[in-house]
Protein backbone atom coordinates (compact mmCIF):
# COMPACT_ATOMS: atom_id res chain seq x y z
CA UNK A 1 0.00 0.00 0.00
CA UNK A 2 2.18 2.53 -1.35
CA UNK A 3 2.03 6.20 0.75
CA UNK A 4 0.72 4.52 3.87
CA UNK A 5 2.99 3.45 7.17
CA UNK A 6 3.62 -0.10 7.60
CA UNK A 7 0.49 -1.67 9.63
CA UNK A 8 0.61 -3.95 12.33
CA UNK A 9 -2.15 -5.58 13.16
CA UNK A 10 -3.96 -6.86 16.15
CA UNK A 11 -6.97 -9.12 16.37
CA UNK A 12 -8.78 -11.02 19.19
CA UNK A 13 -8.30 -14.57 18.33
CA UNK A 14 -5.73 -16.95 18.53
CA UNK A 15 -2.72 -17.40 15.84
CA UNK A 16 -4.68 -20.33 14.35
CA UNK A 17 -7.37 -17.66 13.37
CA UNK A 18 -4.97 -14.77 12.32
CA UNK A 19 -2.83 -17.44 9.92
CA UNK A 20 -6.46 -18.52 8.47
CA UNK A 21 -7.78 -14.93 7.76
CA UNK A 22 -4.33 -13.18 6.56
CA UNK A 23 -3.55 -15.91 4.25
CA UNK A 24 -6.44 -15.81 2.48
CA UNK A 25 -6.78 -11.88 2.71
CA UNK A 26 -3.62 -10.24 2.70
CA UNK A 27 -0.53 -13.06 3.35
CA UNK A 28 2.01 -10.04 3.87
CA UNK A 29 0.13 -8.83 6.66
CA UNK A 30 1.97 -8.32 10.07
CA UNK A 31 -0.38 -9.24 13.04
CA UNK A 32 -0.65 -9.91 16.81
CA UNK A 33 -3.16 -12.33 18.49
CA UNK A 34 -4.40 -10.65 21.18
CA UNK A 35 -6.85 -13.82 22.44
CA UNK A 36 -7.41 -12.08 25.84
CA UNK A 37 -8.18 -8.67 24.67
CA UNK A 38 -5.46 -6.80 27.05
CA UNK A 39 -3.68 -5.07 24.36
CA UNK A 40 -7.07 -3.87 23.40
CA UNK A 41 -7.93 -2.23 27.20
CA UNK A 42 -4.58 -1.09 27.26
CA UNK A 43 -5.46 1.15 24.02
CA UNK A 44 -8.91 2.11 26.18
CA UNK A 45 -10.86 -0.02 23.54
CA UNK A 46 -13.78 -1.79 25.70
CA UNK A 47 -16.88 -3.15 24.83
CA UNK A 48 -19.33 -1.64 22.98
CA UNK A 49 -23.07 -0.63 24.19
CA UNK A 50 -25.97 -1.49 22.28
CA UNK A 51 -26.49 2.45 21.02
CA UNK A 52 -23.09 1.86 19.57
CA UNK A 53 -23.92 -2.27 17.86
CA UNK A 54 -27.36 -1.37 17.15
CA UNK A 55 -28.26 2.33 16.76
CA UNK A 56 -29.40 4.36 13.61
CA UNK A 57 -26.38 4.96 12.77
CA UNK A 58 -25.15 1.46 12.24
CA UNK A 59 -28.39 0.39 10.29
CA UNK A 60 -27.40 2.96 7.99
CA UNK A 61 -23.91 1.71 7.25
CA UNK A 62 -24.91 -1.63 7.18
CA UNK A 63 -27.87 -0.87 4.35
CA UNK A 64 -24.84 1.19 2.61
CA UNK A 65 -22.32 -2.00 2.89
CA UNK A 66 -25.08 -4.50 1.48
CA UNK A 67 -25.90 -2.27 -1.24
CA UNK A 68 -22.17 -2.57 -2.14
CA UNK A 69 -22.45 -6.44 -2.13
CA UNK A 70 -20.71 -6.45 0.94
CA UNK A 71 -22.22 -9.52 3.35
CA UNK A 72 -22.26 -10.54 6.82
CA UNK A 73 -19.67 -12.99 8.35
CA UNK A 74 -20.35 -15.32 11.40
CA UNK A 75 -18.14 -13.97 14.30
CA UNK A 76 -15.87 -15.95 16.02
CA UNK A 77 -14.55 -13.60 19.17
CA UNK A 78 -16.53 -10.83 21.27
CA UNK A 79 -18.46 -8.82 18.29
CA UNK A 80 -19.19 -5.84 20.99
CA UNK A 81 -14.78 -5.14 21.28
CA UNK A 82 -14.74 -1.86 20.10
CA UNK A 83 -11.81 -1.29 17.08
CA UNK A 84 -9.31 1.16 17.20
CA UNK A 85 -6.58 2.77 14.83
CA UNK A 86 -3.38 4.43 15.93
CA UNK A 87 -0.55 5.55 14.13
CA UNK A 88 2.62 5.45 16.31
CA UNK A 89 5.78 7.11 15.91
CA UNK A 90 9.00 7.05 17.60
CA UNK A 91 6.96 5.49 20.89
CA UNK A 92 3.89 8.16 20.15
CA UNK A 93 0.73 7.98 19.02
CA UNK A 94 0.51 10.81 16.86
CA UNK A 95 -2.68 10.09 14.98
CA UNK A 96 -5.98 7.71 16.08
CA UNK A 97 -9.56 7.41 15.15
CA UNK A 98 -11.79 6.24 18.28
CA UNK A 99 -14.61 4.67 16.47
CA UNK A 100 -18.16 5.59 16.96
CA UNK A 101 -20.00 2.74 16.00
CA UNK A 102 -19.29 -0.73 14.25
CA UNK A 103 -19.97 1.14 10.62
CA UNK A 104 -17.89 3.81 11.22
CA UNK A 105 -15.21 4.84 8.92
CA UNK A 106 -11.90 6.90 9.11
CA UNK A 107 -11.07 9.32 6.94
CA UNK A 108 -7.66 7.82 5.83
CA UNK A 109 -6.60 11.64 4.39
CA UNK A 110 -6.33 12.83 7.37
CA UNK A 111 -3.21 10.24 9.01
CA UNK A 112 -0.23 12.93 9.41
CA UNK A 113 1.97 10.04 8.18
CA UNK A 114 5.41 11.26 6.79
CA UNK A 115 7.84 8.75 4.72
CA UNK A 116 10.82 8.52 6.39
CA UNK A 117 13.58 7.84 4.14
CA UNK A 118 15.31 4.23 4.94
Amino acid sequence: MAGYPRILFVFRGTPADGREFFEHYWPEAKAIADPTGDLFQAFGLFRADWKRMFGPAVIVAAVRAVLHGNRFGTAKKDVMREPGLYLIENQAIVWEHNFHHIGDHPDFSKIPYRRSPV
